[in-house]
């Protein structure tokens, strides 16, 4: 079996999210502390709250696992819809002389680890792909995949995050 991994960041871009929803909270609940200390001296110094009594502020709804899940979720469709994209794109240089190889041409998602694999199960597959001396009808190549891969790199890309814009509205 031959292959490509498609990587394209999706883990780190999905962690990014996550880190700067984390980060966000955290400024909020800083923010939070300090208007609950303005509130409570400007209290204290008007009088209006019965001594003994203070202002508590509660994160009520703290839905940042719910919103970590949605992204890595959106990743993963984003994703495995990116390498779907990539094999038909490969698909159109492919060499081909039965379409076996053409015909072999899958995809392997691994959602846990935000990978996806493009790859050609046949017993000469690498041959075809790495052997350049081999010649091939118009319009089909040798390294169809890897160049397929670079050539298709920016609408990998817009591929998820398209998926991660759709599941933040």
């Amino acid at each position: 079996m031959w292959g490509a991994i498609i990587r394209v960041g999706a883990k780190k871009l999905a962690d990014r999210v996550v880190k700067g929803m984390k980060d966000y909270a955290k400024k909020m609940r800083a923010w939070l502390k300090e208007y609950a200390s303005i509130l409570k001296d400007t209290a204290a110094s008007t009088s209006t709250l019965p001594k003994g009594m203070s202002i508590k502020f509660k994160w009520k709804n703290d839905n940042r696992a719910a919103v970590a899940r949605k992204v890595r979720e959106a990743t993963a469709k984003g994703l495995a819809e990116a390498a779907e994209y990539v094999l038909e794109q490969a698909n159109r240089t492919v060499p081909i002389e039965e379409g076996t190889l053409m015909r072999s041409g899958g995809v392997a998602l691994d959602g846990a680890n935000m990978r996806a694999v493009v790859f050609y199960d046949t017993p000469y597959a690498v041959r075809q792909h790495e052997d350049t001396r081999l010649g091939h009808n118009q319009g089909r190549r040798a390294k169809w995949l890897e160049q397929t891969m670079r050539e298709t790199q920016k609408e990998v890309q817009s591929i998820i995050v398209r998926h991660l814009r759709d599941a933040m509205r």
